[in-house]
């Protein structure tokens, strides 16, 4: 009997936390089609601080100045295009999920034809050094871990009867 009543206190500590914690939960927006709030907040200004690191390192004159503006307009309209708002997407067919999914990949193949646009006439217009500094910023590595690949063991050579 006493065992029973010192395991009490816990488990009613665990159940009534539980139930505190089930507002919170209830409350978490995910999937890859939602808004992510603070996560496309902070995307935004890590985006914005990276083009200030890009802006200083090219020294652009008065001349860039115009084109690395609307550079940055093309950059930010194509991110404001990907963050549609998706209103009934659960009372979709599939079928009409995917009509709709083909209308957004249309509609992005568009934005990047228009950016790409934008982008050649700012490469255009830098120096061979800027543009030594531009490419030397935009490739990106791996963001997955590499690991070192296995050592195999020799392979047994198959003696012909």
């Amino acid at each position: 009997m006493s065992h029973s009543r010192l395991l009490l206190p816990p488990i009613f500590l665990a159940l009534s936390l539980s139930l505190f914690s089930l507002p919170v939960i209830a409350d978490v927006v995910c999937g890859p089609m939602q808004d992510h709030g603070f996560a496309s907040d902070y995307g935004a200004q890590r985006m914005a601080q990276r083009q200030q690191k890009l802006h200083a390192a090219l020294k652009l004159d008065s001349t860039q100045e115009s084109a690395w503006k609307e550079l940055l307009e093309s950059e930010n309209g194509m991110r404001r295009q990907s963050s549609r708002n998706i209103d009934g997407w659960a009372r979709l067919s599939t079928v009409e999920r995917a009509e709709r999914m083909q209308e957004s990949l249309q509609s992005r193949l568009q934005a990047m034809r228009e950016h790409l646009v934008v982008l050649k006439a700012f490469y255009g217009g830098l120096s061979v050094e800027q543009k030594k500094i531009f490419d030397d910023f935009h490739v990106t590595p791996s963001h997955r871990p590499r690991a070192k690949p296995m050592p195999q063991a020799p392979r047994a050579e198959a003696s012909a009867p």
